[in-house]
């Protein structure tokens, strides 16, 4: 069993890592099929990360929605 307190700690350390967090979000922006022009993040490496993430998650986006024009 597994103890909830280590669960909590998982989440503190995703919090003090702007560049995880940075990634995590542009995915779930990808996920939802939006364009990569929602960047909320004006510093180059946060940028970076969450173009990142946006294309893993669109990618996933198109591949369950592939009548879905692609965003060019």
């Amino acid at each position: 069993m597994q103890d909830h307190n280590d669960h909590r700690d998982d989440h503190r350390e995703d919090q003090r890592d702007p560049c995880k967090k940075a990634y995590d979000r542009g995915c779930m922006w990808g996920m939802s099929g939006r364009d990569d022009t929602g960047c909320p993040y004006q510093e180059d490496i946060l940028m970076d990360w969450w173009h990142a993430g946006w294309r893993e998650g669109y990618e996933a986006f198109m591949k369950r929605h592939p009548h879905q024009q692609e965003v060019g």
